[in-house]
């Protein structure tokens, strides 16, 4: 079927209300834009705030419910996560056996340890958002050190 440039149009206007009232309402995030990057899967591309982008991360390592409002069903999160490849860079493979990570764009990458209801974001130069170490250091932490339940910060972290 041939599709009118005004079709298209219309789609992605339709598009991004579905987005807008579905899911960036309920997390209480900033305006962000859906992108056409010509020749790139529909699906393509969300330009939004880093902090907004720490929301969704917190929504799909919550399957779904985001400060205790179910906003997206568990089965789209697992569907999401499924379709997602953590392809890293660096001398090891992330940590996180049911780790996952999302390519922001601009030196971004939103790495996920739904298990441990963990979401790093990594902004940096070049390829560095790409390596595992900054996340897997913050996993080993987890792993080494683990405080007492109702212990205090600062038999974690001296000084606090």
């Amino acid at each position: 079927a041939l599709h009118r440039p005004e079709d298209d149009a219309a789609d992605a206007a339709q598009a991004a209300k579905l987005v807008s009232e579905r899911l960036w309402q309920p997390l209480r995030a900033q305006d962000a834009r859906l992108l056409d990057r010509g020749g790139g899967p529909r699906r393509c591309c969300v330009e939004a705030r880093l902090d907004d982008w720490m929301r969704v991360g917190d929504l799909l390592a919550g399957t779904g419910a985001y400060l205790g409002e179910r906003i997206v069903s568990a089965d789209a999160v697992r569907q999401v996560l499924s379709r997602q490849q953590a392809s890293s860079q660096g001398d090891e493979p992330f940590l996180a056996r049911d780790g996952t990570a999302f390519d922001l764009g601009g030196g971004a990458r939103l790495w996920l340890a739904p298990r441990r209801a963990l979401v790093m974001l990594v902004w940096a130069d070049g390829e560095v958002a790409l390596d595992t170490l900054l996340p897997n250091i913050v996993l080993r932490g987890l792993n080494d050190v683990s405080p007492a339940i109702g212990g205090d910060i600062s038999d974690l972290v001296p000084g606090h």
